[in-house]
This record gives structure tokens, C-alpha cells and sequence, in this order.
């Protein structure tokens, strides 16, 4: 679920950038697009050009796609969930927290170690913080592939009347990881996500695994 990559940052700069935290937020983006929210490229945002966060950005020798510093709180976690797109992940602080693998019962550790990770979003997961002091992780989101598809079809899912939390969870506890594995085969391409809706393109040939996953608190189009 989680591996190292070669490329580290030196702890001195990431002390040095938890003193420079640009917003009091718990999720704080630190670049911006340049066009497609999950194809092209993000950049830096300009006010943390030639900052110490731009430093540890450009760390990972990646185009990337919106990075965060994000803060979990202490005796916190986050609800189980997949990505339809992987991550990279730098540990800035935390003592006794870990990433959960919820699809195969495992716990990781996350230490400050100056060390990025790659991680398969596409397993379900959770953040999980057993202290009493916050977390601190700069999570890089991994571009989603180009497909060239030779028999596409056009899908259009929208959330039914019905609780818009439960319905959010359900689509990332079972579609969410369908999508990472099909981004993965190149059978899915132009994914977009709005407030209540999905829309992407999809080779015809797997609808048929694609259409069993939905309930009552989806409407599906397929064009």
C-alpha cells in the first residue's frame, strides 16, 4: 500500500517549514492548476515562490497534481475511503500515528523521516492519530493517466435523493477503488468531479464489470 521513494528532504527544512506554515487551515493547498484539475500539471502558488515550501516541492522530481499540507488532529481519524488517484506522501510531524490498510487489516506507521512516499490510494484506508498533538503530512496527488480509447462511451453518475454523506461514502468505499484500478489499465480517461455528480469516459468493454457497483442512491447515464 505504502513504499519509499529514493528522494528525501532534509529534516532542518522541514523543521524549518512547520515554522512557516502559510494558514491556520487543516487542509492548505499549496499550488494551483494550469488547466484539467486531474491531468495537467499544478504549479506553485505564487506567494510561496522561492519559499522553503517551493523547496520541498520541487523535491519530488514529478509533474504533480494538488498538493496539500494537511493537518489531522490528535485522537482524530479519518473516515475509510479509497482515491481514484495515488499519493505521495512526506510525514512533516506526528508521534503515534499511522496510516490504516483497511482492505487487508495492516497499520504503518508515519514518522518524520524525511523520506516521500508512494502510496496505492486504490486500497481502502484511513489516517489514524493516537496522540494528543497534531499531525502534519504534505500529500501530493498523482496526475491521472491519458487513455486512448478505442470503443468510448460516456458516463454520467449523479447522487440520488438521498443523504448526500452516505451516498459520498458508499462511492468511495466501492466505486473509488474500481476507478483507481480502471485509471491504472488506461480504460478511463477525462474524469471529472463536481459537487454531486461524476462524469468520464470509459471503454465500452467495461461497463458490464462497472454497472454492478450501483445502488439506489445513484443515477447512472451511459451515452
Amino acid at each position: 500500500m505504502i513504499s519509499k521513494t529514493e528522494f528525501c528532504v532534509d529534516i532542518s527544512l522541514i523543521d524549518l517549514a512547520l515554522e512557516n506554515i502559510p494558514s491556520s487551515d487543516l487542509k492548505i493547498t499549496i499550488n494551483e492548476p494550469t488547466g484539467s484539475f486531474f491531468y495537467d500539471p499544478w504549479k506553485i502558488k505564487d506567494e510561496l515562490k522561492n519559499s522553503i515550501w517551493e523547496q520541498i516541492y520541487n523535491s519530488l522530481p514529478y509533474a504533480l497534481g494538488e498538493t496539500r499540507i494537511i493537518c489531522l488532529e490528535g485522537g482524530k481519524q479519518y473516515t475509510g475511503h479509497a482515491d481514484i488517484d495515488d499519493r505521495y506522501h512526506l510525514n512533516l510531524s506526528g508521534k503515534s500515528c499511522y496510516l490504516a490498510d483497511l482492505d487487508n487489516a495492516l497499520i504503518y506507521p508515519t514518522v518524520k523521516d524525511g523520506i516521500w512516499y508512494e502510496m496505492d490510494a486504490g486500497i481502502r484506508h484511513s489516517a489514524i492519530n493516537f496522540s494528543n498533538k497534531y499531525r502534519y503530512q504534505l500529500v501530493a496527488r498523482k496526475l491521472l493517466n491519458r487513455s486512448d480509447l478505442k470503443n468510448k462511451r460516456k458516463v454520467r453518475i449523479e447522487y440520488h435523493d438521498v443523504d448526500p454523506d452516505d451516498a459520498r461514502y458508499y462511492f468511495d468505499d466501492v466505486i473509488s477503488p474500481w476507478l483507481n484500478r480502471a485509471n491504472k489499465r488506461s480504460v478511463i480517461d477525462n474524469f471529472e468531479y463536481f459537487k454531486s455528480s461524476v462524469f468520464f469516459e470509459i471503454e465500452e468493454s467495461e461497463i458490464a464489470d462497472l454497472m454492478p457497483l450501483f445502488n439506489e442512491y445513484f443515477i447512472v447515464e451511459i451515452k
